[in-house]
């Protein structure tokens, strides 16, 4: 078989989760996000549970990868695994990571009113709660016109 995509052949599936598992600590972030953008290109994202643990990574690299493919792929599940990151005040998180899930979650759509008001009312950081202004105008702008036609009529 003659493929230009490898990731396309079952068996890489194996090769790209020992990559980004790395179990021996033998492989750098680098090549362990390039195992996580291999996994996204597949059609069928079967690995979900070794990318959500990749969330959590030490490496940041590897955890704004798998945060940007959650995002993107698993929208359903975007916010319930991505929303812990952004509560998190401990300092546990990079900031950085934290921004990438904001962000993530706000291209999404996945960054609702009621979630953004509490992180608001919490975060100190500067870039974060650009982040949270912009999507609390995004959801009262796109709320604005359903209430005005409800009081004004169509």
């Amino acid at each position: 078989m003659c493929s230009s995509d490898l990731t396309a052949e079952p068996s890489a599936v194996d090769a790209l989760l020992a990559v980004l598992q790395n179990s021996d600590g033998y492989f750098n972030p680098v090549t362990r996000v390039a195992a996580i953008t291999g996994l996204a290109r597949r059609p069928d994202l079967t690995s979900v549970a070794p990318l959500l643990a990749a969330v959590r990574d030490i490496d940041a690299e590897v955890s704004i990868a798998a945060i940007a493919v959650i995002a993107e792929r698993l929208p359903d599940i975007a916010e319930a695994q991505l929303s812990p990151l952004l509560r998190d005040h401990s300092g546990y998180y990079l900031p950085l990571v934290r921004l990438a899930a904001a962000n993530a979650l706000e291209r999404s759509g996945s960054l609702h009113a009621g979630v953004v008001v509490e992180l608001l009312q919490k975060e100190t950081d500067p870039a974060l709660r650009r982040v949270f202004e912009r999507a609390q105008y995004v959801a009262a702008r796109d709320d604005a016109p359903a209430s005005h036609a409800a009081v004004h009529g169509p």
